[in-house]
């Protein structure tokens, strides 16, 4: 599924066993390719022990990729990369690392981004969370949740034990990072081999169970029909990539889910928590879209883009006042904008704080980010600090509950968004 970061205006052998029942669907098994260099023999041993510790080093082995060069071009990569003919300004080329998660990873993007990202890529090899003084550690043993066919739905996630409210109890790993313009400057016999070659890097059972994932009928090509499907949009070095989580893309959609994810900042890990306490048995579910759509909005957008109609309780039920609630969220920030853009402040706080309450009364808080970051922005101008700064705690508490798979420190943070606003009481300036 192409899935929406709702904050934005946006392992390891920990889930062994719930990765197995994943990789269990693809219909054959596949051995993967053999290597020309494994990444055992250019990198540290990795110490399972310490899996969620911070590396001592971000150093890569070797730092940087060039594609131009003739001794051990595929360092730091476990597995020599394959390019477009285009080479101007750049060409798109295959990286694959085969140490990340139980497939591997295959990224399709520019040498310089590449570069970029190989130290993140390495630190990986050591710890799921490059960097982070403190992760949320995902759920070990046992599994919670399988794998199963679901009436209506093809196959989904069950929950198999109690799952607690804010607990992130699954960790996936990126399978596929593809930039985002690389069709758009490729043949297509190019962009498919490209593609089909890029799935193929994976290890294990890696290329089948990628093949085995939900398609929509985007595209005529069976693989691309899946990463149209499946994948979601990170930002890597200013440029959109298109990102595939295997696990993640067996979850289905409600527009009320019980579920929601949680992203590392570096982009390759991507958390699954609880809304809410989930029961044993029942359907674990994320949501697609845009949580204030209306009926007609969501019917429309599930249909074009994945191909199915939503029975979820939100839409299966009375939908008139879900459907008035949201149209009035749409209108009060439409509002807010506006008085925001003419500094009308008064008027401007009043309608962020209306958008607060109907947010909360909606229950829908990863939305409150938006409208905390501007009441903090409007109050820091008006020179109300003490307000002004209650709001940007609360902005730093949303994003890192609905957010973020690492824990910022509080004080550090806020510090950071209050440096952002400005000069206190800049209208007056």
């Amino acid at each position: 599924m192409r899935l929406q970061n709702p904050l934005a205006s946006p392992g390891g052998i920990g889930i062994v066993s719930l990765t197995s029942l994943c990789l269990a669907l693809a219909s054959t098994s596949s051995a993967g390719a053999s290597f020309t260099i494994k990444t055992s023999d250019i990198c540290p041993k990795k110490d399972t022990s310490a899996l969620l510790s911070p590396p001592a080093s971000h150093s890569a082995c070797p730092p940087l990729v060039d594609v131009d060069a003739t001794v051990d071009p595929h360092l730091p990569w476990s597995q020599p990369f394959r390019c477009t003919e285009r080479r101007k300004p750049e060409p798109y080329c295959v990286f694959a690392a085969s140490h990340i998660g139980q497939l591997g990873v295959s990224i399709l993007t520019t040498p310089r981004i590449a570069s970029n990202l190989a130290p993140v890529i390495h630190s990986l090899y050591d710890s799921l969370f490059p960097a982070a003084p403190l992760v949320r550690k995902p759920r070990l043993h046992p599994p919670p949740g399988r794998l199963a066919r679901i009436e209506g739905k093809g196959i989904g996630a069950v929950a198999t034990q109690h799952i607690a409210a804010g607990e992130t109890f699954i960790v996936d790993y990126a399978a596929l990072v593809l930039h985002a313009d690389y069709p758009r400057v490729t043949r297509e016999d190019e962009r498919l081999a490209l593609l089909d070659y890029a799935v193929d890097r994976l290890v294990g059972p890696g290329p089948s169970a990628v093949r085995a994932l939900s398609r929509s009928g985007l595209s005529k090509h069976l693989l691309e029909d899946v990463v149209q499907t499946n994948v979601f949009t990170r930002e890597y070095e200013g440029e959109n990539h298109h990102v595939l989580y295997p696990i993640v893309s067996r979850i289905n959609h409600s527009c009320k889910p019980n579920s929601f994810l949680r992203y590392s900042t570096h982009g390759l890990t991507v958390g699954i928590a609880a809304f809410h306490d989930i029961q044993p048995g029942e359907e674990i579910t994320i949501s697609y879209i845009s949580p204030v759509d209306t009926t007609e909005n969501r019917r429309h957008r599930l249909q074009s883009h994945w191909g199915f109609t939503c029975t979820c309780p939100l839409c299966t039920s009375h939908t008139t006042d879900s459907d008035t609630a949201r149209t009035k969220l749409r209108y009060i920030r439409a509002a807010a904008n506006k008085a925001i853009s003419v500094r009308d402040l008064d008027r401007a706080v009043s309608y962020l704080e209306e958008l607060v309450r109907v947010i909360r009364e909606e229950d829908m808080p990863s939305l409150l980010a938006d409208p905390y970051e501007a009441l903090a922005q409007v109050l820091w101008v008006r020179g109300e600090k003490e307000e002004a700064t209650r709001y940007a705690g609360l902005l730093v508490d949303v994003e890192d509950e609905y957010g973020r798979l690492e824990v910022r420190d509080r004080e550090t943070a806020l510090e950071k968004v209050l440096r952002g606003l400005g000069p206190l009481g800049g209208e007056k300036k």
